[in-house]
């Protein structure tokens, strides 16, 4: 068990494509600070090196969401 960081941004489902609710995601692997964070500020302050997984369950089809984002991917598709 242990404290997470939220992450504040409306993200979609990848498995029924349902928007979920501000505050759905959590992550262990920005500070376990239990810090609300947007995506932008993440790419602001972690190297571009970076990878973080963060997970939710679905409020609409109850799927188990869990994703890997890469810092290096995502600021090239500014």
């Amino acid at each position: 068990m242990g404290c997470f960081d939220i992450i504040k941004d409306n993200l979609f489902c990848p498995f029924c494509g349902k928007k979920q609710k501000e505050y759905s995601f959590q992550s262990k692997d920005l500070g376990d600070a239990m810090t609300s964070w947007t995506i932008g500020e993440i790419k602001n302050i972690l190297p571009i090196q970076s990878r973080f997984e963060i997970h939710s369950q679905c409020d609409y089809c109850k799927e188990w969401i869990s994703l890997n984002l890469d810092l290096m991917r995502m600021k090239k598709l500014k």
